[in-house]
Protein backbone atom coordinates (compact mmCIF):
# COMPACT_ATOMS: atom_id res chain seq x y z
CA UNK A 1 0.00 0.00 0.00
CA UNK A 2 1.31 3.42 -0.95
CA UNK A 3 0.82 6.30 1.54
CA UNK A 4 -0.33 8.66 -1.22
CA UNK A 5 -0.81 8.12 -4.93
CA UNK A 6 1.60 9.36 -7.54
CA UNK A 7 2.03 7.71 -10.92
CA UNK A 8 5.80 7.66 -10.41
CA UNK A 9 5.45 5.79 -7.09
CA UNK A 10 3.07 3.28 -8.65
CA UNK A 11 5.40 2.61 -11.57
CA UNK A 12 8.48 2.43 -9.33
CA UNK A 13 6.68 -0.11 -7.13
CA UNK A 14 5.62 -2.28 -10.08
CA UNK A 15 9.20 -2.39 -11.35
CA UNK A 16 10.86 -2.85 -7.95
CA UNK A 17 8.64 -5.76 -6.91
CA UNK A 18 8.00 -7.09 -10.44
CA UNK A 19 4.25 -7.03 -9.84
CA UNK A 20 2.22 -9.11 -12.24
CA UNK A 21 -1.29 -7.87 -11.42
CA UNK A 22 -2.78 -4.52 -10.47
CA UNK A 23 -6.29 -3.81 -9.21
CA UNK A 24 -7.00 -0.17 -10.07
CA UNK A 25 -9.93 2.21 -10.02
CA UNK A 26 -10.96 3.31 -13.53
CA UNK A 27 -9.46 6.85 -13.40
CA UNK A 28 -6.01 5.45 -12.55
CA UNK A 29 -6.22 2.83 -15.29
CA UNK A 30 -7.23 5.52 -17.78
CA UNK A 31 -4.27 7.60 -16.70
CA UNK A 32 -2.00 4.56 -17.02
CA UNK A 33 -2.78 4.25 -20.73
CA UNK A 34 -2.49 7.98 -21.41
CA UNK A 35 0.36 9.25 -19.19
CA UNK A 36 3.66 9.56 -21.14
CA UNK A 37 5.60 8.78 -17.94
CA UNK A 38 4.48 5.14 -18.25
CA UNK A 39 6.50 4.75 -21.47
CA UNK A 40 9.72 5.31 -19.51
CA UNK A 41 9.22 2.11 -17.49
CA UNK A 42 9.66 -1.55 -18.37
CA UNK A 43 6.34 -3.04 -17.31
CA UNK A 44 6.78 -6.34 -19.13
CA UNK A 45 6.27 -8.13 -15.79
CA UNK A 46 2.58 -7.18 -15.86
CA UNK A 47 0.16 -9.99 -16.70
CA UNK A 48 -3.26 -8.67 -15.62
CA UNK A 49 -5.06 -5.43 -14.92
CA UNK A 50 -8.30 -5.50 -12.96
CA UNK A 51 -10.73 -2.69 -12.32
CA UNK A 52 -14.19 -2.17 -10.94
CA UNK A 53 -16.75 0.39 -9.82
CA UNK A 54 -17.43 1.73 -13.33
CA UNK A 55 -17.14 0.26 -16.81
CA UNK A 56 -14.34 1.35 -19.11
CA UNK A 57 -14.99 2.52 -22.65
CA UNK A 58 -14.00 0.45 -25.68
CA UNK A 59 -11.43 3.16 -26.49
CA UNK A 60 -9.65 2.67 -23.15
CA UNK A 61 -9.77 -1.12 -23.47
CA UNK A 62 -8.21 -0.82 -26.93
CA UNK A 63 -5.48 1.50 -25.62
CA UNK A 64 -4.80 -0.89 -22.73
CA UNK A 65 -4.37 -3.84 -25.08
CA UNK A 66 -2.18 -1.82 -27.42
CA UNK A 67 0.07 -0.53 -24.64
CA UNK A 68 0.23 -3.84 -22.73
CA UNK A 69 -0.33 -6.64 -25.26
CA UNK A 70 0.98 -9.29 -22.86
CA UNK A 71 -1.75 -8.64 -20.29
CA UNK A 72 -5.25 -9.84 -19.57
CA UNK A 73 -7.96 -7.50 -18.37
CA UNK A 74 -10.63 -8.22 -15.79
CA UNK A 75 -13.48 -5.81 -15.13
CA UNK A 76 -16.05 -6.10 -12.37
CA UNK A 77 -18.78 -3.49 -12.07
CA UNK A 78 -21.51 -5.20 -10.09
CA UNK A 79 -21.78 -5.32 -6.34
CA UNK A 80 -24.18 -6.99 -3.97
CA UNK A 81 -25.20 -5.34 -0.73
CA UNK A 82 -25.85 -7.78 2.09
Amino acid sequence: MLPAFTMKDLLDTVVKYQLTELLLVPPILIRLVRDPLVDKYDLSCMRRFSTGAAPLSEEILHLLQKKFPQTEFKQGTKSIAL
